[in-house]
């Protein structure tokens, strides 16, 4: 048995058996609970993954006084993550044949792979995009201060004269 706690604080246990994968099958996911591929792909979905930890806490939340939106409320932001680890792992455990948890965790694997990379890919296009952005308005704020700095009002503010040209003497001022 796996557990999780919800946004508000909530401790949901995740615990599958043969009478859990029944219900998964005969529900309206209609989910084929030994079609570990879809069943893992399936959890990257915010939507299935909430559908399917409340069929596995059903009677938890129905002990509560929670429907599927009750008990969605408390499904956001990490609680979300730690709810559908909690049932990966559950999941991983419950098949006793090792050469599927093999390939199961297999699978696990790569997914979490491929997600760190998008994860680190989105972040330094991230990176990128925000100090393209603060180079762009640094030299922005470059041009408006020069602009500002030569413009008559800007001169009054900062109590600056502005430079005029001054006549020179011409060489034969005395005559």
């Amino acid at each position: 048995m796996q557990k999780f706690q919800d946004a508000e604080g909530r401790e949901w246990v995740v615990d599958l058996n043969i009478s859990t994968a029944r219900s998964l099958r005969t529900n309206a996911l209609n989910v084929d609970f030994l079609d570990y591929a879809g069943i893992l792909a399936g959890v990257n979905d915010v939507f299935f993954a909430a559908d399917l930890l409340f069929l596995v806490c059903e009677g938890q939340a129905k002990e509560r006084g929670l429907d599927a939106e009750g008990f969605g409320r408390g499904l956001k932001g990490c609680a979300l993550f730690d709810g559908v680890s909690a049932f990966v792992a559950e999941y991983l455990d419950f098949f006793p044949d090792p050469s599927t948890a093999a390939k199961m965790r297999e699978l696990v694997d790569k997914t979490a792979e491929a997600r760190e990379e998008l994860a680190r890919t989105i972040c330094e296009a991230s990176t990128a995009i925000l100090n393209e952005t603060l180079d762009d308005a640094a030299r922005r704020l470059g041009a408006l201060s020069s602009t500002a700095s030569r413009s008559p009002e800007a001169a009054s503010t900062t109590g600056e004269a502005l430079a005029t040209p001054t006549s020179t003497p011409s060489p034969n001022a005395d005559d």
